[in-house]
C-alpha cells in the first residue's frame, strides 16, 4: 500500500503547487 500513500503526497503536493501558481502555466505572473 505505500504506492497508494505516495500518490496521496503527490496528489498534495500537486494541489498546493497549482494553488500557490508556482510554474504559472495558468496565466498566473503575479509572483513575478
Amino acid at each position: 500500500m505505500e504506492w497508494l500513500i505516495f500518490l496521496l503526497v503527490v496528489c498534495c503536493i500537486a494541489m498546493i503547487v497549482f494553488m500557490r501558481g508556482g510554474h504559472g502555466k495558468l496565466g498566473n505572473n503575479d509572483n513575478k
